[in-house]
């Protein structure tokens, strides 16, 4: 069997869905269709293919900066470890003030406002002060 023909945490047959989400990009940008239709969630990194629920659990898993709270209120449901919460539903900062923003982590990139690509999410002012290149 090949790796994408089964889930790397729960070994889940695979084989019949053809379609593959990088998980580096998706996270950014996740959708609720991604877990109504079938797909794959390929991990780059570890070069690691895993079903949608294993996926996010694995996600949960590397964003956490809690292992062990994380392990300690945990529940397994037959093959599948339920992780208590996502992380990706924290509230982003400005980068710059510290100040919450109206966005979460797990909001799209392309939808934000006062997004930087090379640095992150900025208020309103913290933006308009960087792109203030007014010289009078």
């Amino acid at each position: 069997m090949l790796m994408k023909e089964q889930c790397f945490i729960c070994t889940k047959n695979l084989s019949k869905i053809n379609s593959i989400l990088d998980a580096q990009y998706v996270k950014y940008s996740w959708r609720p269709h991604f877990e109504e239709n079938k797909y794959i969630l390929y991990f780059s990194k570890q070069n690691l293919y895993t079903c949608i629920p294993c996926g996010k659990q694995f996600f949960m898993w590397n964003l956490s900066k809690n292992k062990v709270n994380l392990l300690q209120n945990r529940t397994i449901n037959g093959k599948q470890m339920n992780l208590p919460k996502l992380p990706c539903k924290l509230i982003e900062h400005c980068v710059m003030c510290k100040q919450e923003t109206p966005y979460l982590d797990s909001d799209p990139l392309h939808l934000r406002q006062f997004y930087l690509k090379s640095m992150g999410q900025c208020c309103s002012s913290c933006y308009m002060a960087i792109h203030n290149t007014s010289t009078t």
